[in-house]
């Protein structure tokens, strides 16, 4: 069993505290531009020139730091455990409109020029939520496998395969909760918590919970939903939201929300960042568990 010191654990607390906002902010800033361009239906290749400059830095900046988020749990479970307060907060966001505005405003107000406001557009979709909620996850496997790693391939198997299932569920349902209850309340100018689209919320919530939760017994769950939200947020650069729901237009307004609400939430930091966070903890859980093993087998660790 290898235990953290006292102060890797202050360190990766600090850092984390101080990294995820920066991140959320970095992401969210770097994918407006990515968005607006979609939605104008201008041609990538026309638009390059002008995106890029803007977003590049900002979406480099948010990936370096939660891969340092991620990695900084080898060191210690610590950071991604505390972290778990931003979980609570963003995901009661969702359920709160008034505190959603709360956050945004005066967000957009502190920070000079368009940052505030493209840095704060993920709230809308609920980005912040959907990205904190998978880190105390993370932290809870990694202190876990520090002290009794679960090494059974049948369940390394059945973990692998039902991880996505969990995790991309669980991400329709909590998008699917924000398109029918915030977005639409923010629109209205209607501030009361809704029941149906909260509780889509929770669930969702819940399950993503339990898609990460399975990389306790399945190291390698998350490559595939890594690569797959990298995918999918490329989909949605290419291809506009109202396109993709095509025949899915027969569903009415109710589902193009959903679909216009995903195609947000990707790119304004949902999609890279889940992915950045999945692929970066798969290599810390891959070398806690090799040294809890050492260890276990009594070779000294240097």
């Amino acid at each position: 069993m290898h235990r953290s010191s006292a102060l890797a654990r202050i360190v990766t607390t600090l850092v984390t505290l101080l990294a995820v906002p920066v991140a959320l902010l970095a992401l969210s800033a770097g994918g407006v531009p990515w968005m607006q361009v979609v939605m104008r239906r201008m041609p990538l290749e026309a638009a390059l020139p002008q995106v890029l400059p803007m977003s590049i830095g900002w979406l480099a900046l948010g990936v370096v730091l939660l891969v340092v988020v991620g990695l900084l749990g080898i060191w210690s479970s610590a950071g991604l455990l505390v972290s778990g307060i931003y979980a609570v907060l963003f995901t009661v966001a969702l359920l709160v409109p008034r505190l959603t505005v709360q956050l945004t405003l005066p967000l957009s107000e502190a920070l000079p020029g368009r940052l505030g406001i493209d840095g704060s557009y993920g709230l809308y979709y609920g980005v912040p939520a959907l990205v904190t909620i998978v880190l105390p996850v993370m932290g809870a496997v990694l202190a876990h496998a520090r002290r009794r790693p679960v090494r059974s391939v049948p369940l390394s198997v059945v973990g692998t395969i039902l991880s996505p299932v969990l995790l991309f569920a669980g991400t329709l349902l909590m998008v699917g909760g924000v398109a029918t209850g915030l977005t639409i309340q923010l629109q209205r100018f209607e501030l009361t918590p809704q029941l149906g689209p909260g509780v889509a919320v929770l669930i969702g919530a819940v399950l993503i919970v339990l898609g990460v939760a399975l990389t306790g017994v399945a190291p390698y769950a998350l490559i595939v939903p890594g690569i797959g939200a990298i995918g999918l947020t490329a989909l949605f650069l290419t291809v506009l939201p109202y396109e993709v729901a095509g025949a899915g237009a027969i569903g009415g307004l109710r589902t193009m929300n959903v679909v216009s609400a995903l195609h947000g939430a990707l790119i304004t930091g949902a999609g890279l960042g889940l992915a950045t966070l999945f692929l970066a903890f798969t290599v810390a859980v891959i070398v806690v568990r090799w040294r809890a093993g050492r260890s276990a087998e009594g070779v000294p660790q240097g």
